[in-house]
This record gives structure tokens, C-alpha cells and sequence, in this order.
């Protein structure tokens, strides 16, 4: 249901970007990659221990950008990260994680032909449920959360015409304590039109 509603907004801001840019170059790039979350997800304080760190781990990732002229919209959808940490006995696997995404702002694309540098600048609201085994210990995990995000991108296109592959890597950057920095590196086809 919620991926239902963030196509839905993706879709409304690009049908209303369209008449402010008619004339301008589409492109629609769907994508596929990897999600590398930066630093610890949280702190764990055991007795036996001392203070363990719970990671969360690199997980599949899938996207898709929209452009209309310098404007973009981008949705991104991670499932399966687990939140694991080797310090306890049985602390292995204490839960996973699934993040969706989505910002817009502008795009930056010189035209260069044959391989083809982009910068995206903008922002967007970054929506993380999480779910947990905390086996009898007191970890204060985060609730499920959506926040507000910067979003930045960096990446190029190898292509000729309206057809290429591209290269990403993406971060919305949050100022939520837990997993403040989501990393995404990927592939896709760029389809221009």
C-alpha cells in the first residue's frame, strides 16, 4: 500500500512537471543495486560484554528515477537488511529492516556524448520499519520512522541517443540518530524519450 502511494506521488510530479517542460528531454531509468548502510545502527550495553554495536547489513535495492528536463524524481525500496551483531551468544540475526524512499529536486547533466557525468541535489521523506527478536535484552530500537531526507547522487551514463546503462551511488541523509547516512549503489538502463 505504501509503494502504491509513493508511485502515486511520483507519477503526480512528473505529469505536473510535464507542461512546465514539454519540450525538454524525459528519461526514465529503473534500477537495481546494492544497499550499504553507513556507521552502527545502534548500541547494545551487556554486562558480560561491555557496550556491543548492532550493524545493519548491505541488502538488494530497487529504484527508479524519473527526469523531465533538470528535474527528477526518485524512489528507492530496500528489504531484507539484517541487524546483526557477532559480540553476543545468539546475537547473530536480532532483526531486519526494510527502507522506502523517495526525493525530487534537480539534475545536473552536461551534454557530453558517449559517457555522460550526473549530479542529483534535492530532497524527500526516507520511511524505515524495522522488525526485532531483542532475546531478553534491552535494546532501545527505533520505531518504525519516516523523516525528511537530503538526497544526492552521483553517477554516469554510457549511451548513444536515448538508450544507455548508468552507474549510481545515491545517499539520503537524515539527522535521525540511528542510520543517519543510506547508501545506494547501482545499475540501470536509461531509457530517454
Amino acid at each position: 500500500m505504501r509503494l502504491r502511494s509513493a508511485l502515486s506521488v511520483l507519477f503526480a510530479f512528473g505529469i505536473l512537471a510535464l507542461p512546465a517542460a514539454a519540450s525538454a528531454q524525459l528519461g526514465l531509468i529503473p534500477r537495481a543495486g546494492i544497499y550499504i548502510p553507513a556507521g552502527d545502527f545502534a548500541e547494545i550495553d551487556d554486562a558480560v560484554e561491555g557496550t556491543i554495536d548492532v550493524e545493519k547489513e548491505a541488502a538488494f535495492a530497487l529504484g527508479a528515477t524519473l527526469e523531465i528536463s533538470k528535474l527528477y524524481v526518485s524512489l528507492d525500496y530496500v528489504t531484507g537488511s539484517q541487524l546483526s551483531t557477532d559480540g553476543l551468544a545468539n546475537g547473530d540475526d536480532l532483526g531486519n529492516g526494510s527502507m522506502l524512499a523517495i526525493a525530487g529536486g534537480l539534475v545536473f547533466r552536461p551534454a557530453i556524448p558517449l559517457i555522460q557525468p550526473h549530479i542529483r541535489l534535492g530532497a524527500g521523506v526516507k520511511r524505515q520499519n524495522y522488525s526485532f527478536d531483542d532475546q531478553g535484552f534491552d535494546i532501545d530500537f527505533p520505531d518504525d520512522d519516516t523523516d525528511f531526507a537530503l538526497h544526492g547522487a552521483v553517477g554516469l551514463t554510457l549511451g548513444i541517443g536515448g538508450l544507455g546503462v548508468q552507474a549510481e551511488l545515491a545517499d539520503y541523509v537524515t539527522a535521525d540518530g540511528f542510520s543517519p547516512n543510506d547508501l545506494i549503489l547501482s545499475l540501470g538502463l536509461r531509457l530517454g524519450f
